[in-house]
C-alpha cells in the first residue's frame, strides 16, 4: 500500500539515537538494499541513555500516547462554535492519530484521499484543512491547487504535513497555495498553534475590514479571492449613488448564486451581504470626506443614502466617529485617519 512518507525519516532517526549508521545500496531490478549497523553492549551507551521499562516512564505512560494540547485563547466561529477542521490523510492509522489529537479543540471531518477531500471541502466548507502531501489518486500539491483555483473553497487556510524537509519541497507548497508546510514527525502542540495561528489570522483580517476607513486589500489571499473581492467591491462602486441597489442587484451583476456569494463575503470579511454593500458605501463616503471638496450632505447622496440621519448613525457605527468630526479630522474613533 501507499506509504506515510515518514518510514524512513523515523528510521534514520532511530538508528543515529542508538549511534548506528544506515545505508542504501542499489539492488536493481529488485529495489534497493537498506543495510543498518547497530552497536551491542550496554557500555557504548551512557546511563541517560538506557532505559529498563521503555513502556513506563515514572509511573505514566509514554508521551506517545498523550495526545493532549493546550489553546490559551480558543477562536470559535461567529456561530460559537467550535472550528471545523478537515483532515485529508490517507492512512488510517495516522489519520485515526490526528482525529485524537485535534477532536477536544476542533470539530473533526475527514477525508481518505484527495478527490474525497474535495468533495468534503467543497460540501462542508472547513474553517480550515490539513492534508498529506503524498497520497494516492491525488497528491497533496494538486489537492491544494484545486482548493485554491475554485472559488467555493479558495478562502480555506490549508497546513500541509510532509516527511520532505528541503526547500523544494517548501516552495513547492508556497507555489500551490499552502499556509503552513509541517515537517513529518510533528509535535501535536506545534500543529495545533500552526492551527490557532491561521484561523486568529483569518478573525483579524475580518476584523480589519469592518474597521478601516480605507479598503484592507490583504482580507484576500489567493487571486482567485483577489478577483471575486475586487468584482464585488467595483460593482457596488459603480452603482454607488443608486439608492436602490441591492443585495440582489449584486447577485444578478456577479453572476453568482445568492447562497455563494453571501458565503464567500462572510468568510472573508465577517459581513453578510447587505453589510458589504453598506460598508463599501461608508467606505466610500469616508475617501470623499477626507478629500474635503464635499460637504457632508453632498456625499450622503452620492454614496446611496437618502436619509442624512441614518447615513450619520452608520457611519459613526462602523467608523466610531461622526461623519462631521471624520472629516475635521477627529481622530477620537480608533486612529481612523492614521
Amino acid at each position: 500500500g501507499a506509504g506515510t512518507g515518514v518510514g524512513l525519516s523515523l528510521v534514520k532517526d532511530l538508528v543515529e539515537l542508538h549511534h548506528g549508521h544506515i545505508i542504501v545500496k542499489d539492488n536493481a531490478p529488485c529495489g534497493a538494499v537498506f543495510v543498518i549497523t547497530l552497536l551491542t553492549g550496554k557500555e557504548n551507551f551512557s546511563a541517560d541513555e538506557i532505559m529498563e521499562d521503555a513502556s513506563v516512564v515514572e509511573g505514566n505512560t509514554m508521551d506517545t500516547a498523550d495526545v493532549s494540547t493546550k489553546i490559551l485563547h480558543p477562536v470559535m466561529t461567529e456561530g460559537g462554535d467550535k472550528p471545523k477542521v478537515l483532515l485529508v490523510e490517507d492512512q488510517n492509522d495516522l489519520r485515526s492519530h490526528l482525529c485524537n489529537i485535534l477532536q477536544s479543540h476542533y470539530r473533526v471531518d475527514e477525508a481518505a484521499n484527495g478527490v474525497e477531500g474535495l468533495e468534503k471541502a467543497s460540501s462542508s466548507l472547513p474553517d480550515i484543512i490539513i492534508s498529506d502531501v503524498m497520497m494516492p489518486e491525488m497528491d497533496g500539491f494538486t489537492f491544494c491547487n484545486k482548493l485554491r483555483n475554485n472559488v467555493m473553497t479558495s478562502h480555506i487556510p490549508v497546513i500541509m504535513l510532509s516527511a520532505l524537509d528541503n526547500a523544494e519541497s517548501k516552495q513547492q507548497g508556497l507555489e500551490a497555495g499552502i499556509d503552513a508546510y509541517v515537517v513529518k514527525p510533528f509535535d501535536k502542540q506545534l500543529l495545533v498553534t500552526q492551527i490557532q495561528n491561521l484561523l486568529s489570522n483569518r478573525q483579524l483580517l475580518k476584523n480589519r475590514f469592518k474597521e478601516q476607513w480605507d479598503f484592507v486589500e490583504e482580507i484576500a489571499t489567493t487571486s482567485t479571492d483577489r478577483q471575486f473581492v475586487d468584482r464585488a467591491v467595483k460593482t457596488v462602486e459603480d452603482n454607488m449613488s443608486d439608492a436602490n441597489f441591492n443585495v440582489s442587484e449584486l447577485v444578478k451583476k456577479m453572476s453568482v448564486s445568492r447562497t455563494l456569494l453571501h458565503m464567500k463575503l462572510r468568510e472573508l470579511t465577517g459581513q453578510s451581504t447587505s453589510e458589504f454593500i453598506r460598508t463599501i458605501r461608508l467606505k466610500h463616503a469616508a475617501k470623499l470626506l477626507k478629500q474635503g471638496e464635499l460637504n457632508v450632505s453632498e456625499v450622503t447622496y452620492r454614496v446611496g443614502f437618502n436619509d442624512p440621519k441614518y447615513f450619520s448613525k452608520s457611519f459613526k457605527s462602523l467608523f466610531g466617529v461622526t461623519p462631521t468630526n471624520f472629516q475635521k479630522g477627529d481622530s477620537s474613533g480608533g486612529g481612523l485617519l492614521g
